[in-house]
């Protein structure tokens, strides 16, 4: 089954970036463009650069370790899975020995 995508434009910055995307993945782009918008403005706001370039370098080091963060917390997310997987396993170890040992 091939994927449909889709042309849009989006505007980041003040400049009109062309993308082919998927069709389910619009409303998640045009989310992130506006959220690096907002971003945009916040951030100029707040610092004295006015560079756009240096703002945008500022927020990708934002989104990025926000990125890197979410993972490790994933990846946290998975070794806490594994281990009650593994303790589930030895409690049923324990309790298979405990009913299989005469009082």
């Amino acid at each position: 089954m091939k994927e449909s995508s889709i042309n849009i434009k989006v505007g980041i910055a003040e400049r009109i970036y062309p993308l082919s995307i998927k069709v389910e993945d619009e409303e998640t782009v045009r989310l992130a463009a506006k959220t690096i918008n907002d971003k945009i403005k916040e951030y100029l706001n707040r610092y004295a650069a006015k560079d756009k370039q240096d703002i945008l370098a500022m927020i990708a080091i934002t989104f990025a370790v926000d990125n890197i963060k979410n993972r490790k917390g994933s990846d946290n997310i998975t070794n806490d899975v594994s281990l009650e997987e593994s303790l589930l396993e030895i409690q049923s170890l324990l309790e298979q020995t405990l009913q299989a040992t005469p009082v």
